[in-house]
């Protein structure tokens, strides 16, 4: 009599979980929401100042300032020199045709190997109109890379940045057609007097895309 008083309790709990879980089962809908992402590549962007660098000449005008290139004092007039590049292959990736986006997160990695520091931005193009852009609040500004003592670039500056996209941007998918990069490269800085620049150094730039998807198995 014993053991029935101790197990009696514990077999109508297991009763009572039976019959909710066959309730439970009863009342599934047909319909389940699934959420799924996934990631891919956008693109590699590689930018350099070279052709303005190489059209420096020793005897040319100057603002006053004055920077090395592969060891020769050239003087320039410009603060900053300026580069763009577009890309429409691989964001044509991303469609959206029966509106199951539910977010999209760009990665973004930023690595400036020149010694001053650069802004960049990305925008979203249709066509020659910019949809939107990668940094609402402006063009990000990237530290320069890391220098010796005789100021020549050891390693580059890195940067890596996760971008989520407000909602309304997934309404722009299926018009976007390209991705343009924008950005300059600072020629000089306040704590250097002559900055030193060589031909090898680069800006580069990765981007790829995270999205998340929500359907339901009436879809499938």
């Amino acid at each position: 009599m014993e053991r029935i008083r101790i197990y009696a309790p514990a077999l109508v709990l297991l009763i009572m979980a039976v019959s909710c879980i066959n309730r439970d089962i009863l009342n599934i809908s047909d319909s389940v929401e699934i959420n799924s992402r996934y990631s891919l590549p956008i693109g590699t962007y590689n930018a350099d100042i070279n052709n303005y660098l190489e059209s420096l000449d020793t005897l040319g005008p100057s603002s006053g300032d004055s920077i090395y290139y592969e060891g020769v004092l050239y003087p320039i007039n410009e603060a900053w020199v300026e580069f763009s590049i577009s890309d429409s292959l691989n964001f044509n990736l991303i469609k959206d045709p029966e509106g199951k986006v539910k977010s999209v997160e760009f990665i973004i990695l930023l690595s400036n190997g020149y010694p001053t520091p650069a802004m960049v931005q990305v925008y979203f193009m249709s066509g020659s109109a910019t949809l939107d852009s990668a940094f609402i609040s402006g063009p990000r500004l990237i530290n320069p890379a890391a220098l010796n003592s005789d100021g020549i670039v050891t390693d580059p500056s890195t940067s890596m940045l996760t971008v989520s996209m407000p909602a309304d941007f997934n309404g722009t998918l299926s018009s976007i057609r390209s991705v343009m990069v924008k950005g300059r490269i600072y020629l000089t800085r306040p704590d250097i007097q002559w900055v030193k620049f060589l031909h090898e150094y680069k800006f580069n730039l990765h981007i790829g895309a995270r999205i998340e998807l929500l359907y339901n198995t009436t879809d499938l």
